[in-house]
């Protein structure tokens, strides 16, 4: 059974996500507030995190770079309700596994989480971006343009939500605000 850590500021956010991972078979901690979240992770071993973005006192990137430090295989997928492409951008660099926006879609967390897990077991000495196939640098150049239309192509055909670097949403707002095109079939 996966052990998921859930930092968020949102108490409503907390207790539904704690509820629905539990159900699904994980053993679920949470935490209100990025410090407290950073003493539970240095206290357990967790095969995940979910890190809001926006929280009092410290926020989530600074969480992100706390926990990688102490452990950079543990996925960490970044949940915003403030999110815009900058901070997904940066979520990224710093190591984050994914970037999802609320309201969440529970259904496209739980298969982001899947792969967040499934990638983790598979890492080896790979970090993750290395296994996505995208590092930082690629999502600031042209190779934006064919991961693109692949993640258009997967999210449409199936007729299903799969996982990515950034919601589809997202991809057309930084490959637009890059230059790359991002026009829609």
């Amino acid at each position: 059974m996966a052990k998921i850590l859930i930092i968020d500021d949102e108490r409503s956010i907390r207790d539904t996500l704690q509820e629905i991972l539990s159900f699904e078979g994980y053993d679920v901690d949470t935490a209100a507030e990025g410090l407290e979240g950073l003493k539970f992770f240095e206290e357990n071993d967790y095969d995940a995190v979910l890190c809001d973005v926006k929280m009092p006192n410290i926020d989530g990137l600074e969480v992100l770079e706390s926990i990688l430090a102490m452990n950079q295989y543990v996925p960490v997928i970044m949940i915003t309700g403030h999110g815009n492409v900058e901070i997904a951008v940066k979520a990224l660099k710093k190591g984050a596994f994914d970037f999802i926006e609320k309201p969440l879609d529970l259904n496209f967390l739980l298969i982001t989480l899947q792969d967040a897990l499934d990638a983790s077991k598979n890492l080896g000495d790979s970090s993750f971006a290395t296994l996505r196939g995208v590092t930082a640098h690629d999502i600031e150049s042209n190779i934006l343009r064919n991961t693109l239309s692949d993640v258009e192509y997967i999210y449409n055909k199936k007729g299903e939500k799969k996982s990515a670097v950034l919601p589809i949403k997202l991809w057309y707002s930084l490959a637009e605000k890059l230059g790359l095109g991002g026009n829609k079939k």
